[in-house]
C-alpha cells in the first residue's frame, strides 16, 4: 500500500462511508426484493424498475474508484448528473411498488425510498461549494475534510511539482542577492544574480489595497523630489509576478515543505506563471512559495 493510499484510509470522510454503507444495503435490500416481487406480482413487476437497480449497482461501484484515484473533483458535474438520474429511478420505481400489498414489494420499496434519500444527499454533497454551511454540517461528523477537497490535494501531491534547494546566505532588504538556485533533478544552477533571482528578499509591506497598489514614491527631504532609484528597487521585483491569483480554498503548506505557501480562499496575490500544477506565488507580506493551481482561480 502506498502512502498516498494509507492518507486516503486516515482521511476517510465519516458521511462518505455511513452513507456509503447505507446505499449499498438499501441495493441489496431492493434487488432481493425485486426478486420476490417479480415472482409474486408476475408480469406486474415494472420492468424499468430493473434498470434502475443496475444503474444505481453501477454508480455504487464508479465512487469507490474514483475515490481511490483521487479524481472525484475531476468528475463533479458527471457525478451530480447521474446521481440526479439515479433519483429520479428510484423515486420512480417507489412509486411503482408501494401500492402493493404484500412483504416482498414493501421490502424493494424500502430499498428504494432509502436509495432515493441517500442519492439526494448525494446530490447536495457533491453539488455544493465545499464551504457551504450544509455541506460543513456533513462534513464536521467525520474528520472535517470534504471529499472534493481531499481529492484537489492528494491529486497535486501525486503529480508533484519542482524543488527548489537554495544556497547561501539571505540577502538583506535593498541589497541584490547573488544567491544560487538548484532546481531538482537537473544540473544547471540559477544564478539570482544574472537571472534574476526568484526568491530573492524583498522587505514585506502591506497597505490599503493588500500590497498590490502602486508603491509610493518617496520624497527627498530637502528637495521635494522623487527617488526614482528607490521607486525601481522596489517595482522591479514584483514584476516577475506579474499574474493576480485567488484562493479558492483555504490552503496550509506542509510543515515538511519550507517551499510551499499557504493562503486563505479568497486571498488575492501574485504567481509568477501559470504553466504546470504548481504556481511560484508571492503574497502581500512577500514571503514566496509553490502553491497547487487547483486551489488556484486567475483574476
Amino acid at each position: 500500500m502506498t502512502l498516498t493510499d494509507t492518507e486516503g484510509l486516515k482521511a476517510m470522510n465519516f458521511f462518505a462511508l455511513s452513507s456509503y454503507v447505507m446505499a449499498f444495503i438499501a441495493w441489496i435490500i431492493a434487488f432481493a426484493g425485486s426478486i420476490a416481487s417479480s415472482v409474486s406480482l408476475n408480469d406486474y413487476y415494472p420492468k424499468f424498475s430493473w434498470w434502475a437497480l443496475v444503474f444505481q449497482l453501477i454508480l455504487l461501484v464508479l465512487l469507490p474508484i474514483l475515490y481511490a484515484t483521487n479524481s472525484i473533483h475531476f468528475h463533479r458535474m458527471f457525478l451530480v448528473a447521474c446521481l440526479s438520474v439515479a433519483f429520479v429511478y428510484n423515486s420512480n420505481s417507489t412509486n411503482n411498488l408501494v401500492y402493493y400489498s404484500g412483504s416482498s414489494t414493501a421490502a424493494a420499496s424500502a430499498g428504494f425510498i432509502v436509495s432515493s434519500m441517500i442519492n439526494f444527499l448525494w446530490i447536495l454533497y457533491f453539488g455544493s461549494d465545499p464551504n457551504s454551511p450544509a455541506v460543513a454540517l456533513l462534513d464536521s461528523f467525520g474528520d472535517g475534510e470534504n471529499l472534493l477537497v481531499r481529492s484537489r490535494r492528494l491529486a497535486g501531491n501525486k503529480n508533484g511539482r519542482p524543488v527548489i534547494t537554495r544556497t547561501g546566505a539571505a540577502a538583506a532588504p535593498g541589497v541584490t542577492a547573488s544567491n544560487s538556485f538548484t532546481v531538482a533533478g537537473g544540473n544547471d544552477a540559477i544564478s539570482g544574480k544574472e537571472n534574476g533571482n526568484p526568491f530573492e528578499a524583498v522587505e514585506p509591506y502591506t497597505q490599503e489595497l493588500s500590497g498590490f497598489e502602486n508603491p509610493a514614491q518617496p520624497e527627498d527631504a530637502e528637495n521635494h523630489t522623487v527617488s526614482n532609484v528607490n521607486n525601481r528597487d522596489t517595482v522591479l521585483p514584483d514584476a516577475d509576478y506579474p499574474i493576480l491569483v485567488k484562493g479558492l480554498y483555504d490552503y496550509a503548506a506542509s510543515p515538511d515543505d519550507i517551499n510551499e505557501l499557504s493562503f486563505k480562499k479568497g486571498e488575492v496575490f501574485k504567481v509568477k506563471d501559470t504553466t504546470g500544477n504548481w504556481w511560484q506565488g508571492k503574497n502581500s507580506k512577500g514571503d514566496i512559495g509553490m502553491c497547487p493551481s487547483n486551489y488556484l482561480e486567475v483574476i
